[in-house]
């Protein structure tokens, strides 16, 4: 039988930008094609902000942080600093904290 990918392989393999972030702006996870429409190795962007990139120029504004401030999706075009404009949205996904209670 084959064996079927893992969920790592498809993620590194969407022909999509794929960039995951906690609710503060730093970067947990992001794919290959990320890297290569943003112009920096993919281990160089691994532990840094949304909000360095785009005080570094690497883009000009964060959907990111955006949806993170609305707690909402938000949809926009960003240009990056190898000279595209591409649409981009932002899903923000709140995972919620739950605590033991001891009775």
């Amino acid at each position: 039988s084959m064996d079927s990918p893992s969920l790592q392989d498809v993620f590194e393999n969407l022909p999509d930008s794929v960039l995951v972030t906690d609710s503060n702006g730093n970067i947990v996870m992001a794919n290959p094609a990320l890297a290569q429409l943003m112009g920096i190795p993919l281990p160089e962007l691994i532990g840094r902000t949304v909000g360095e990139l785009v005080q570094e120029g690497f883009y000009q504004r964060s959907i990111v942080m955006e949806a993170a401030k609305k707690k909402n999706i938000v949809t926009g075009v960003i240009k990056t600093a190898t000279g595209r404009a591409v649409m981009s949205t932002s899903v923000p996904v709140m995972t919620i904290a739950k605590t033991a209670i001891d009775e």
